[in-house]
């Protein structure tokens, strides 16, 4: 799945950085491809308000959502100043 992510996000956005992490580890459950976080970092992104910036990224991963639980978006455009402490991911609270 995060190769299906990756592919399809690298062929629709002039990308910058891109990096996909799979948290599904750090949730109850046995699914081993339900929870990704994504930081990605285009300026195709420069114009766009974060709902425009979401909206396009589910747009483009419709099919994938339908096997994914959670999905953590992290979209910014090449000028913006990004806190790394913001992109960290707390673990799930009902993970057993």
């Amino acid at each position: 799945m995060e190769d299906k992510i990756s592919q399809k996000i690298l062929n629709q956005f002039n990308v910058i950085n891109l990096y996909i992490e799979n948290e599904s580890h750090m949730h109850g459950g046995s699914s081993v491809d339900s929870h990704f976080k994504v930081v990605l970092i285009s300026d195709d992104f420069k114009e766009l308000s974060l709902m425009e910036r979401h909206k396009a990224v589910y747009d483009l991963l419709s099919e994938e959502m339908n096997n994914i639980h959670a999905l953590s978006l992290h979209l910014f455009s090449g000028d913006e100043n990004i806190q790394k402490e913001l992109l960290i991911s707390p673990n799930c609270v009902k993970k057993k």
